[in-house]
């Protein structure tokens, strides 16, 4: 379960030279679903804050700012 604030941490390498590493620590900024969605379904894609990310900005405003989509691994 997600909330807005909420720390998280990313568990695998997205994008390692942009800081996107396995073990790094963020916080959610915000959670976005459709608009035919709501919880308890995945959401489309969440922001998450990384102090320590240098790739491309998503939002100009806050270049830490990494939208995140959903993953489902195994089972």
């Amino acid at each position: 379960m997600l909330c807005h604030g909420q720390c998280v941490m990313l568990t695998c390498n997205l994008w390692v030279e942009a800081g996107l590493v396995n073990g790094a620590l963020s916080h959610v900024k915000d959670i976005f679903y459709l608009p035919t969605s709501k919880p308890p379904q995945l959401p489309t894609f969440t922001t998450v804050v990384f102090h320590k990310y240098v790739g491309v900005p998503f939002d100009t405003s806050n270049p830490n700012i990494v939208p995140i989509k959903p993953v489902i691994r195994g089972n």
